[in-house]
């Protein structure tokens, strides 16, 4: 029946054919065969592709199988004179039959004879070995069963196939493989990749044969040995500062006399830092060269070398640092307080910069620092502006700091050519900004030094003098007071300075004249202040009698000075006073009285310093508004300095804005805006995290 049925199809299209035949023969409409020109076949272990063209526009058919029954089929039905067809699922080394039947508009057939292809194979990988593992180098040797390149990909165990990294390949077709992987150097060129010694790794090979065919076997392991750290050279020391995730590690290249400091410190900056550093002991003035070579190993754009002076080898001390990042910038910097943000002087692109050699060099004279580069070490060039009056102490290290940046992972940072000169100082310091503030019976003399001294104030009714306060700490700043002198009288009073090479200079007389007395003066008989709740203080004070007094002007200290906060008014009569201040901003801060008389005349209270810790280290205001119709804010707070992402989710758990991605200062609000004038209206949740904290809440967008 089926047969039958069939034939009388194939029967019925013949006599449709020959009756359009009939019908348009006589319009030229042209009924011969279309013909194959050409049939070519590109082959890969598991498929081909079969090119075919056709002098007419015409659809494909290819029939083939592993003899000539073929048993498989793939077209392409569109007209045209050019095709490719692919054929998919083929196994490698396998002889394949095909037969190319094409098919004009006018349904006229034509079909090629049988034709046969083989298709290729993977190349084999075999008899993979490990050899002279080093700290950050391994030897690996394999077999391959035809001509290929290598290529090698290398993560820590168990981890995640994101951190591979490829190393690189010699472009050299081969049977036979060995290459010496070093994880700083491929040739030429720095490898973003560096493994931790001591740790183990699983790495694969790729290979590529001549065809593009491609194998990769990624059953390798290794474990590097344990660095080294070279002992010291020329008395210069080596340690890691600060907390690294992988303790850093010096060599000397005896070739060149080069150190090699390797690190995966993330930090020469902010409050606090973790680096390792090369460096010797120095007091005073001193002038610091070296030669920043290379860098290599697993590098960020912020990799860097830096010319160091440290008051300490605690993370958070003082510092001064030109540092040369690796790509980008260059970047002078200084932390005059411990734990203190640093204080940036320049941020700017030294030339094209991208880990080429430079010379670098820093100089300190008293409490200036100068820093300048060089290309040869002979023509030098002044790097930014001269740091004048830089609080930071005389005794120290200074040195050559090298970080990677990337955590988990050695970054090589080196540097040769290092000299540390001890400058003589014979310069006597300069005194300036003297000024004297007499208070009823007391005075405060006030100075700045443009270098460490220690100071002896002479004071007296005559330029004779007679009496002295000695300030025995090296200090670049101070104010002395003065107590018990006379009321209305005028004091002759100098400064004498020096410092620590013991240089002296002499001010010349000066005066200043007390206030007459002033019963007003004494009646103020307390002042103070205390932390009653988060983010509130309450300040308390007693005035014996109030006679006279119009005011109390509640004054809190901020960058512009001491503003006014609250005023209060006197109330005519003995008593005590209390006032509560709320939203107050964490840190420190500090309080004032100013008194303001009914004449106007007017005077201050001691100081008083709070310092308002954050609970938990961070506060997040509230969202204001909320529910809010586009545009909303908040602030973030943190007790350190510290790197903070703050980003917003939709329900469906997708992240739909980033608010903030930087650094926020300790003990400063930031404010944090966000607009949802784009965005669907709904509940949004916002997600606040820092170096040690994650946060989360809501805000609803109301459309």
């Amino acid at each position: 029946m089926i047969l039958l049925k069939t034939t009388f199809h194939a029967m019925r299209l013949k006599s449709v054919a020959l009756s359009v035949a009939l019908l348009f023969g006589a319009v030229g409409v042209s009924f011969a065969q279309p013909v194959i020109t050409n049939v070519t076949v590109d082959i890969a272990p598991d498929s081909a592709i079969v090119t075919v063209t056709t002098d007419v526009a015409s659809t494909i058919v290819i029939d083939y199988g592993l003899d000539t029954n073929y048993g498989s089929q793939e077209s392409d039905p569109t007209l045209a004179t050019s095709h490719d067809v692919v054929l998919p699922g083929l196994s490698e080394s396998t002889l394949y039959h095909f037969q190319v039947t094409a098919t004009d508009a006018g349904l006229n057939s034509t079909q090629d004879p049988d034709d046969t292809f083989t298709t290729e194979s993977y190349p084999v990988i075999s008899n993979i070995s490990v050899d002279a593992v080093t700290e950050h180098s391994f030897t690996v040797s394999f077999d391959t069963d035809n001509a290929t390149v290598a290529d090698f990909w290398i993560r820590p165990t168990g981890g995640p196939v994101e951190p591979f990294s490829t190393l690189g390949n010699d472009g050299i077709y081969k049977t036979s493989h060995s290459e010496l992987l070093n994880f700083f150097r491929k040739g030429t060129t720095p490898q973003r990749y560096s493994p931790a010694a001591g740790l183990d790794y699983d790495f694969a090979v790729i290979v590529t044969d001549a065809n593009g065919n491609v194998t990769v076997d990624s059953s390798g392991t290794f474990t590097t040995v344990a660095h080294p750290n070279d002992p010291v050279i020329d008395s210069w020391l080596f340690t890691d500062v600060g907390t690294q995730t992988l303790p850093g590690y010096m060599r000397f290249d005896d070739s060149d006399s080069t150190f090699y400091v390797y690190s995966s410190g993330t930090s020469l900056f902010n409050s606090a830092d973790r680096h390792s550093y090369v460096y010797k002991p120095i007091s005073g003035n001193f002038e610091f060269t070296a030669f920043l070579k290379e860098y290599n190993g697993m590098l960020f754009s912020h990799s860097k070398g830096a010319a160091l002076f440290r008051a300490s080898l605690d993370g958070d001390s003082e510092i001064y640092s030109q540092s040369f990042n690796w790509k980008g910038v260059d970047v002078l910097y200084y932390r005059e307080q411990v734990g203190w943000p640093h204080t940036e002087v320049l941020r700017t692109e030294l030339q094209a910069y991208d880990g080429a050699p430079i010379w670098m060099r820093m100089k300190r004279e008293g409490n200036d620092f100068t820093v300048s580069y060089s290309d040869d070490g002979v023509s030098w060039t002044i790097h930014g502006p001269s740091t004048v009056n830089a609080p930071i102490p005389l005794d120290g290290f200074a040195g050559f700091a090298g970080l990677g940046h990337v955590d988990d992972y050695y970054g090589e940072v080196g540097a040769n050519n290092m000299e540390l000169v001890d400058l003589a100082d014979t310069t006597p310091p300069s005194i300036t900004s003297v000024d004297a503030t007499p208070v009823n019976n007391t005075a405060t003399i006030d100075y700045e030094a443009n270098e460490w001294v220690r100071t002896t104030l002479e004071y007296g009714l005559t330029a004779a003098y007679g009496d002295s306060v000695v300030t025995g700490t090296l200090h670049v700043d101070e104010s002395i007071d003065l107590t018990g002198l006379l009321f209305n009288t005028q004091y002759h009073y100098r400064i004498r300075a020096y410092d620590s090479d013991s240089n002296e200079v002499v001010l010349g007389d000066m005066t200043f004249t007390t206030e007459p007395e002033n019963p007003l003066a004494v009646e103020l008989a307390g002042f103070t202040g205390q932390i009653v709740d988060d983010a509130q203080v309450q300040l308390r004070w007693s005035i014996l009698s109030s006679d006279g007094i119009a005011q109390f002007d509640v004054e809190q200290r901020g960058e512009q000075g001491f503003q006014t906060v609250e005023t209060v008014p006197a109330t005519g009569a003995a008593g005590d006073y209390v006032v509560r201040l709320k939203d107050v901003d964490y840190g420190t801060q500090v309080f004032r009285l100013r008194i303001v008389e009914l004449d106007g005349a007017v005077t201050y209270s001691p100081e008083v310093e709070l310092d308002l810790a954050l609970p938990g280290g961070f506060a997040i205001s509230e969202v204001f508004p909320n529910p809010f119709r586009a545009e909303a804010t908040f602030t973030v707070t943190v007790r350190e300095t510290q790197p903070v992402t703050v980003e917003v989710y939709n329900l469906a758990g997708q992240r739909v804005d980033v608010l903030h991605d930087g650094i926020v200062e300790a003990s400063s609000p930031t404010e944090v805006h966000f607009d949802g004038s784009s965005l669907a209206g709904g509940v949004y949740f916002y997600r606040v995290q820092g170096r040690n904290f994650v946060a989360t809440d809501k805000m609803v967008l109301v459309k």
